[in-house]
């Protein structure tokens, strides 16, 4: 006799009536404004970005030349001065584009150039400054002053419509208006490397252009906010700044003043916090209003910042308060300062350092030209050819020099009372620069000088402070960034320093690489705003990676093995293990394999050893689409694409055509012989695995009965012998494989054997959906893109005139569609794709252009008119989205053929009869069967607001299937539902109690507990179609208390729910920010749920782990469970409180909960959730009684 699980399967129908009688034995809308129904969704795990925010100080140049209306101090390549027409063009020549050529480089950067859009500032909340006077006839000589929020004054104004003259021109041109000069066409000027400034400095080869009407609002935007370096680099910076979060921590300064004579200027004891509130708007106050006046003092202004960054020292007076950059801002026994805390000083400066000379150094100062050891005991040897880079200067030392500086707050401990918990940074481990190129996988960067000392890399884990400089169209004598190769290998030194000259430019790029950050040379404001913001953006990917290199999204037990999958965010390399499982305590032994490592090759740092040489790309069977619907599977082959793919992947990350499709496919097939060159360096051949989990899949496994109705196609099968119990014995022994989606591009099928021998790719799918972007996957500076992101689910079905098993996934971020595959067979072969690849459905199908993210993991069921279907929730739109769908106030259910992916039905949540409510993001629904015949007769889902819709299928004509409101929140969006309900038998109304949990965990916002609403769980009864109690609401529903002990544990009260109510729930208001985001676990023989929550951030922020709680209740009152009153550990209980559940680490934030049987005792266990001593979470089940381990996550 086959056993019932304990579990309902994530993607299986709920049988109603089975479960009743055991129970009873046993006790269209019209479109609205796109970002009306948006989310905030994010490409990187809200896991990483929740870590320790970094301070960043910004040092403004307010020296005298700021105010000057060209840029550089002198003209570009001969170094004279400005003098005549070329003062008034922004770039040679506007009408020339084409990177590298002479024409397109920029002039004086700060004049007026027609390709540029001057959009004014912003305000601290992301506001813009108002336009200036389009009609020109006033037009303010500094916009900023005149609209800033404090001490705004009268700057004056400019007339612009009678004629204009050109600072120094020798002649103007007759007539009224503005205008700019570029060089004629003809001219001969010769190339970047070879300039013929005779031709390019004779005033006669320009021509004066006047500015068309059209582009006046420009030009008096340009005059208004951007005319000078002053006001270019004020209005740069607050676009960039005011685009921000709260998420970093600014400290501000000008380069001369740090008194308190301007209230707005920064002082060495500058308090630094969040990036909100007062701290934010001080920062914009300093921005808007930065004079210009004095020298250029960049060496003391750089000191001020370092010794700014080590402050807080235990009793320097300023431990634990707002002047203490490592302070975790708490009180009490909570407060501590943060080791892990990242440094960053970002200097913007238009020309020469000069000022003092030499300026005030440290006390015991050391530069870069002198050996020493480095706080991790590294030896630092001037004379090695891996470090020249940052030691090679030319004459006699010049001491006080801004790369010396640099380097000495880089190289010295700023806190040494602190751990060296830094997090390091490898962004480059490319090697035979500077050295021998190292073979195979790098596993461990630090170890390799030439990695260790690459600029680029920053592998100081001690309290150090990075240098990010940009300067103002001003060249040194070097050629940025060209000649950082020959730096590297010793072909050229680093230029003596000359106080004010223009061997001062290159030392401050010379003092970014010795403060590891980075250098840029701006051109103009459009570049300065870019630069600005790949600064910040290089932060924090600093910050992201600070987190745990390869973190586990959960894992599925299946007998003794366990699987997981991770990444590594410093690269964004994946991994997918099996490990062992203590059959005692459930926890986890060491690696068998490592997928990625069984791609890629070389010492696997999983399994601590070498798995063999690498796959060959050209064997690994990887499979494709051309197109949506049935039939357009290929093999993943250069010559095998359509013309209109291979120019997809022909194209660059930014969409350029650049000739490389067939080595950018051959990298996305595993080839690295252009990474470094072409595209990226990769640390693994496995993309990150982020969302997904390892499905595993062996043999047949969903449960069906042969008693399907008669004259249906699987009981006409079955009388011939084809039936479900035939399929179930014939692939009874095939090989087991996990199923996973990696952001790389592709669905990995592994083979999932739990012995050594296992880990080998199978074979891969790359969705059609995905080509728009995939390009990007090769990026030569690669941030993670999503792709292949969600979990996908499998279930068996029969058609044409067999049974299958497929398998069906969506994407997540990675896009709009979602894809079906036939796994009946886990082998696969690029000579027969349509043996697996089934169908695609995507949001420019017919009848998908409502179709969103695939957020919402699909579901799979049998249905009254004779189909098997696929269900897939329409999904979410990201925050800034522009598609129309994102405006629709409705969700929706589409409902696909599982042979054809055809859609049958789009059903609306706009239809239900109930009173119009907004509806968007539809997550993942659940199939609910009421007469036990194996037909699903209605669906279950939750959205963004909150509200919970039955459809129902339970009619053989689509037409006739409908929607209802079965709940609406109080507060609409306050409780979002993001993960699949459960459904259990409610012996009272014999139809559904519908569980679920609220909360979501999809982006940057939701990283946070503060301010997040009380979240709940829900058991909400149902009452069939178009019932007029309809929607339910919390005031019909019993409220029960959920409250914690010392220990953790967490206890809830017992009230009976009588059928006058329509249900229960309670708060999750025992920790802020608590949610539920993975769907409830069922067990049905004892009618209880076990549900998880997830609370972002761990206590210790430098050693994050996830946190959260595991309750298992009654699902019919939401009651305590027995079994779990030893987790109170004697504490004493209030009367009417009963033990529900404890507080645990490492919870699942997406997927599915682990639960396994313990061996022959009766106890479920939930692998890799541990209590707070280490061990795993488990708990007595009197019902189960089997000698061996029994996935329930794979029930049936």
């Amino acid at each position: 006799m086959r056993h019932r699980p304990l579990v309902a399967r994530a993607h299986s129908a709920f049988a109603l009536a089975l479960i009743l009688t055991l129970a009873a034995g046993l006790h269209s809308a019209p479109a609205r404004a796109a970002t009306y129904y948006t989310v905030d969704l994010s490409t990187t795990p809200p896991d990483l970005t929740k870590n320790v925010d970094p301070n960043i100080a910004v040092t403004f140049d307010d020296s005298g030349s700021m105010s000057w209306d060209f840029m550089g101090d002198r003209r570009p390549f001969d170094n004279a001065g400005w003098g005549d027409v070329w003062r008034c063009a922004g770039v040679i020549d506007p009408r020339v584009s084409a990177a590298g050529d002479l024409r397109a480089h920029a002039m004086n950067g700060v004049y007026y150039n027609p390709n540029v859009v001057y959009a004014p500032p912003l305000h601290e909340d992301g506001a813009s400054f108002p336009n200036a006077d389009a009609t020109l006839v006033a037009v303010w000589n500094d916009g900023i002053w005149r609209n800033r929020p404090l001490n705004a004054g009268n700057p004056g104004t400019t007339h612009f419509t009678g004629a204009w003259t050109c600072p120094g021109a020798s002649s103007n041109p007759v007539g009224n208006g503005p205008y700019y000069w570029r060089l004629k066409t003809g001219v001969n000027i010769g190339t970047l490397g070879a300039v013929n400034t005779a031709n390019l400095y004779i005033a006669s080869n320009w021509e004066a252009v006047a500015v068309p009407a059209s582009q006046y609002q420009n030009w008096a935007n340009w005059w208004a906010y951007y005319h000078t370096r002053n006001l270019m680099t004020r209005s740069a910076l607050s676009r960039v700044f005011g685009s921000l979060g709260d998420n970093i921590r600014v400290v501000h300064q000008n380069i001369n003043s740090n008194t308190t004579t301007y209230p707005w200027l920064a002082k060495d004891s500058t308090p630094i916090t969040a990036f909100s509130g007062a701290a934010r708007s001080k920062f914009f106050d300093w921005i808007y209003q930065v004079p210009a006046e004095g020298w250029t003092p960049d060496r003391e202004a750089t000191i001020r910042a370092g010794k700014f960054f080590e402050s807080g020292t235990p009793g320097g007076g300023k431990q634990f308060t707002d002047e203490d950059p490592y302070w975790n801002g708490m009180t009490g026994a909570d407060k501590a300062d943060l080791a892990c805390r990242q440094n960053f000083h970002m200097l913007v400066t238009d020309g020469y350092w000069n000022g003092d000379n030499p300026p005030a150094l440290p006390s015991a100062f050391f530069t870069s030209e002198t050996s020493r050891t480095l706080p991790d005991g590294t030896a630092y040897n001037v004379d090695a050819a891996a470090s020249r880079v940052f030691s090679n200067v030319s004459g006699s030392l010049y001491e006080s020099s801004m790369a010396n500086i640099a380097f000495y707050y880089w190289a010295k401990d700023l806190r040494s009372d602190l751990a060296n918990n830094v997090s390091a940074y490898f962004p480059d481990k490319a090697t035979g620069v500077s050295g021998a190129p190292v073979a195979g996988l790098i596993t461990n960067p630090a170890a390799y000088p030439e990695i260790y000392y690459n600029p680029a890399n920053d592998p100081a884990t001690w309290q150090h402070a990075v240098q990010f400089m940009i300067t103002l169209g001003v060249a040194g004598t070097l050629n940025y960034p060209d000649d950082l190769t020959a730096l590297r290998t010793g072909g050229k030194a680093w230029p003596l320093p000359v106080w004010n000259g223009i061997e001062a430019v290159d030392d401050t790029w010379h003092a970014s690489i010795n403060g590891r950050g980075d250098y840029f040379s701006a051109s103009d404001p459009g570049e300065l705003v870019s630069k600005l913001q790949d600064i910040i953006n290089n932060i924090v990917a600093r910050r992201t990676s600070s987190t745990a290199g390869s973190l586990s999204t959960a894992v599925l037990t299946v007998n003794t093995a366990s699987y997981g999958t991770g990444y590594d965010s410093s690269d964004w390399s994946g991994s997918a293990t099996a490990r062992n499982v203590d059959p005692d305590t459930g926890l986890f032994g060491g690696a068998l394999w490592d997928a990625g490592c069984k791609l890629s090759g070389g010492f696997c740092v999983a399994t601590g050893s070498n798995p063999g040489a690498a796959r060959d790309p050209d064997t690994r069977v990887i499979l494709t689409a051309q197109g949506t619907g049935t039939g357009q599977g290929i093999a993943l082959r250069w010559a095998a694409l359509p013309t209109a793919l291979q120019s997809l992947l022909d194209k660059d990350e930014n969409g350029t055509t650049d000739g490389n499709g067939s080595a950018r496919l051959d990298f996305l097939r595993g080839d690295r012989g252009n990474e470094d060159s072409l595209f990226h360096r990769r640390g693994s051949v496995l993309g990150a695995v982020v969302n997904s989990q390892a499905l595993y899949v062996a043999g047949p496994d969903s449960g069906y009965r042969d008693t399907f109705p008669i004259g249906t196609p699987e009981q006409i099968a079955a009388s011939g012998g084809n039936t479900y119990e035939r399929f179930v014995y014939t692939n009874r022994t095939r090989a087991p494989t996990i199923y996973l989606g990696a952001n790389d591009g592709m669905l990995h099928a592994i083979d999932a054997t739990a012995t050594v021998a296992g880990g080998n790719e199978r074979w891969a799918y790359v969705p059609y959906a995905l080509y728009a972007t995939l390009s990007k996957v090769s990026a030569k500076n690669y941030v993670l893109q999503p792709m292949v992101d969600a979990t996908p689910v499998e279930r068996d079905v029969f058609f044409a005139g067999a049974w299958h098993t497929l398998l069906a996934g969506g994407l997540r971020l990675g896009g709009r569609g979602v894809y079906a595959l036939d796994i009946t067979n886990p082998a696969a072969s690029e000579a027969s794709p349509g043996a697996r690849v089934l169908w695609e459905f995507n949001h420019t199908s017919s009848g998908g252009g409502d179709l969103g993210y695939t957020y919402g993991q699909p579901n799979v069921g049998r249905l009254a008119n004779g189909k098997w279907v696929v269900l897939v929730p329409a999904g979410y739109f990201p925050n800034g989205s522009t598609d129309a769908a994102a405006g629709n106030p409705y969700s929706s259910l589409f409902v696909l053929d599982a042979q054809t992916g055809a859609l049958i039905r789009q059903i609306k949540t706009s239809s239900a009869p109930q009173t119009a409510v907004i509806s968007y993001g539809l997550a993942a629904p659940v199939l609910g069967d009421y007469q036990n015949d194996q037909i699903d007769d209605a669906a279950f889902a939750g959205d963004l607001r909150g509200n919970l819709w039955r459809f129902d299928l339970s009619d053989p004509n689509p037409v006739n299937w409908s929607v209802d409101l079965v709940f609406k929140p109080t507060t609409p969006g306050a409780r979002p539902i993001t993960a699949m309900p459960r459904l259990f038998p409610d012996v009272l109304t014999r139809k559904f109690d519908v569980v679920f949990g609220t909360g979501k965990y999809l982006g940057l916002s939701d990283r946070t507990n503060a301010g997040v609403p009380t979240q709940a769980f829900y058991g909400v009864r149902e009452y069939g179609v178009a019932a007029p109690v309809y929607p339910s609401g919390d005031t019909q529903l019993v409220l029960q208390d959920l409250g914690a002990l010392a220990n953790g544990a967490r206890v809830l009260t017992d009230l009976p729910v009588p059928a006058s109510t329509r249900g229960w729930y309670f708060l999750l208001d025992s920790a802020a920010g608590e949610r539920s985001v993975v769907s409830p676990i069922a067990l049905f023989n004892t009618n209880r749920a076990i549900l998880t929550t997830l609370i972002p951030g761990g206590s210790d922020p430098c050693n994050p782990s996830r946190q959260g709680a595991v309750l298992v209740v009654d699902a019919a009152n939401a009651g305590s469970s027995p079994g779990l009153a030893s987790l109170a550990g004697g504490l004493t209980l209030a009367a009417g409180y009963g033990v529900a559940g404890i507080r645990v680490s490492n919870p699942p934030a997406a997927g599915m909960l682990p639960v396994a049987t313990r061996v022959g005792g009766g106890n479920l266990m939930l692998p890799g959730i541990l209590l707070p001593g280490g061990s795993t979470f488990q708990f007595s089940d009197s019902y189960w009684r089997r000698r061996s381990w029994r996935v329930l996550q794979q029930g049936d």
